[in-house]
């Protein structure tokens, strides 16, 4: 491990971030399970810390086998390395074996020799992780072999950037970790056990909000932040390159792709149609937009949210659809290279909450932020609207941004009017009000 290049940086690096999935995904047990997360956020890393941590338990090395797909072909050259692996390791007596199949949604039809594999009894007391960025890829893979992939409760696993809550930890620790969960939506004596502590670190939670909100969550970016507090030109166009090279390992135009993330950034929270975004993008075709978009979406570098039909709890598919980035990064990264203005910070925190509900809410975000089902926004008959919308079990949870100094009745009556309570965030307002939490967008990021 030591002459391993992603180890040592993780070594050497200030952020050392370990993400809860660490703890939660056990691979002593035998299974195919998949990784999915955007490019560059860690998921190499993360395998890494998975084998340096099976070897400090004295797992024998030639149990622990580590590819990285990025230098195949195709199928047949990934069964091969299947084939050849199990020939080296047959008959060893190992109790256990772990394979880890790195970035192996890069081959298409990757699902077939893993199969194949299975099909023949290699994989008996095998655990295999196959990691990648596109959940289109992985879910098809893993769709394609029924029964053949283990018991475990859990087998599709998602690594997303780091959150507000994991950068105050990491960049802030001196700051004070602040409980909060959705009991506070219901629980007036937890906001008054907050107020005090918000009041005493409200300044240098927002400082640290408006940090997060250049940075993003991606690891490097932070680790460059912890270094010189600033996050400099070259690593957002190294995401850029990234971004753009794998669209066009999908056979997809770099042009087209430009194009229509010009449109996303200046449109990004507003609601328009296929058809719309398509037109203004110069595009032609609105299914040619879609199909940008769930690559996008289920590169995880952005998120579309549909309208909600409040009788059936569902989308309302013909509706128009609002499109976000995850990453304040990722979107910087497009202005900038693309010669399109900075948004306000109003803007960034309202996609920062948006992303934050489907952590929050989303039960599969594995799969793709294309389509999802738990997390909305609403709009009345008069065209008024609700700027996001979440499902979960306790009911429906209306929510509103509010990223401003004070709040009048205007901001939070078509909350009330039709759903009866709710939450707005906000700048720095803390309180229950007529049914309605005021919360402040720094702790409102924390919540878990």
């Amino acid at each position: 491990m030591e002459t391993d290049p992603q180890w040592r940086a993780f070594r050497d690096s200030r952020l050392r971030w370990q993400p809860k999935i660490l703890q939660k995904l056990d691979l002593q047990k035998e299974g195919v399970y998949t990784l999915r997360g955007p490019r560059q956020v860690g998921k190499t890393t993360l395998i890494k810390i998975w084998i340096s941590q099976l070897l400090e338990n004295h797992v024998d090395p030639r149990a622990v086998f580590y590819y990285s797909c990025d230098l195949l072909n195709d199928k047949k050259e990934l069964f091969a390395v299947l084939e050849q692996y199990q020939n080296i390791s047959l008959n060893r007596g190992f109790k256990h074996r772990y394979i880890f199949l790195d970035e192996v949604t890069l081959i298409e039809d990757w699902q077939h020799a893993v199969k194949q594999a299975v099909d023949l009894g290699w994989m008996q007391n095998t655990t295999i992780l196959a990691s990648g960025s596109s959940a289109i890829d992985l879910r098809r893979g893993a769709e394609r072999m029924p029964g053949r992939r283990g018991r475990a409760e859990k087998l599709d696993w998602v690594l997303m950037p780091l959150s507000f809550g994991e950068f105050l930890k990491y960049c802030y620790p001196e700051l004070p970790t602040l409980t909060i969960s959705l009991d506070l939506l219901c629980n007036g004596v937890q906001i008054k056990n907050l107020v005090s502590d918000w009041l005493s670190f409200a300044l240098r939670f927002q400082f640290a909000l408006e940090e997060y909100l250049k940075t993003g969550g991606f690891p490097l970016a932070l680790e460059r932040y912890l270094r010189q507090r600033e996050v400099d030109e070259s690593l957002r166009q190294a995401y850029l390159s990234v971004l753009r090279s794998d669209v066009e390992k999908l056979r997809r135009n770099r042009g087209i792709l430009n194009s229509l993330l010009a449109r996303i950034v200046i449109t990004e929270g507003s609601p328009q149609s296929w058809q719309n975004l398509s037109k203004d993008a110069g595009i032609g075709s609105p299914n040619t937009a879609i199909d940008y978009v769930e690559i996008l979406g289920d590169s995880f570098l952005l998120f579309v949210l549909q309208a909600l039909d409040r009788n059936r709890k569902a989308a309302e598919p013909k509706k128009d659809k609002k499109i976000y980035f995850c990453d304040p990064l990722v979107r910087d990264a497009i202005s900038k290279d693309l010669g399109l203005p900075g948004l306000p910070l109003e803007h960034k925190v309202e996609a920062a909450v948006g992303f934050h509900l489907i952590r929050l809410f989303e039960k599969n975000p594995e799969e793709g932020l294309s389509h999802l089902n738990k997390v909305y926004y609403w709009r009345n008959v008069k065209g008024k609207e609700v700027d996001f919308v979440a499902l979960y079990e306790k009911g429906v949870l209306p929510l509103e941004v509010k990223f401003q100094e004070s709040i009048n009745k205007e901001d939070y009556s078509l909350i009330q009017r039709s759903f009866g309570s709710g939450v707005v965030v906000t700048k720095n307002v803390l309180e229950r009000r007529e049914g309605i939490l005021f919360l402040p967008a720094a702790l409102f990021l924390q919540m878990e």
